[in-house]
């Protein structure tokens, strides 16, 4: 039997719900984060996690709206995808569902060595450890791409000829030779890594 498509990525229109305190729409959280009580007859509403950062959530489409641009996948049933506002989904096999994460930086790229490590790069650098998403310290920058080819070694690109190596132990700074935005990375074996400039060179 075919394994189950994944749902449409596709930008929608968005319904968003103010989850703040005060007066609150129709089927918006409260201030509590719960949903009122439906009235008799009426559909019980989604539940409605607000973002990090905003006291706004999303209601359609789910479980977000953000675009979603940068996507890895450890196996049929277990994908991610990043993108805006700190925006992380994952799919399981079964569904899409949106997962926490410590920051709404935008995220551009995510790649992995195995399922209990994972990097998601952009303004920000995150490493899932198979438990959760954490922010590690790294070189600051605009990240755009991020390869590897074991957990000791891990490349991220970026803005401004940006490069930076994870050994294993700690994110460290790599010169380029060039000042040109630097919008994807590749690992091709040992000390052979290629880096494509967004004007056209590598």
């Amino acid at each position: 039997m075919p394994s189950p498509r994944p749902p449409s990525l596709a930008a929608a229109a968005a319904v968003l719900a103010l989850a703040c305190s005060g007066a609150a729409a129709p089927g918006a959280p409260s201030a509590a984060g719960a949903l009122p009580a439906p009235d008799a007859g009426e559909a019980a509403a989604p539940s409605c996690p607000a973002a990090v950062g905003t006291p706004f959530c999303w209601l359609n489409p789910r479980p977000q709206g953000d675009a979603l641009v940068g996507l890895w996948a450890a196996g049929p049933a277990d994908a991610w995808a990043v993108g805006a506002e700190g925006a992380i989904a994952r799919w399981d096999g079964r569904a899409l569902s949106l997962v926490a994460v410590p920051t709404p930086a935008p995220l551009r790229a995510i790649w992995g060595s195995a399922p209990d490590d994972v990097w998601a790069v952009g303004d920000a650098v995150l490493h899932f450890d198979g438990d959760r998403w954490r922010v590690v310290e790294a070189p600051p920058g605009r990240w755009a791409a991020i390869a590897g080819r074991a957990r000791d070694d891990v490349w991220m690109v970026g803005a401004a000829g940006a490069a930076a190596r994870f050994d294993g132990a700690a994110w460290h700074p790599v010169g380029t030779g060039t000042i040109d935005d630097l919008s994807a990375v590749t690992v091709a074996g040992p000390g052979e890594v290629w880096a494509a400039a967004a004007r056209g060179g590598a």
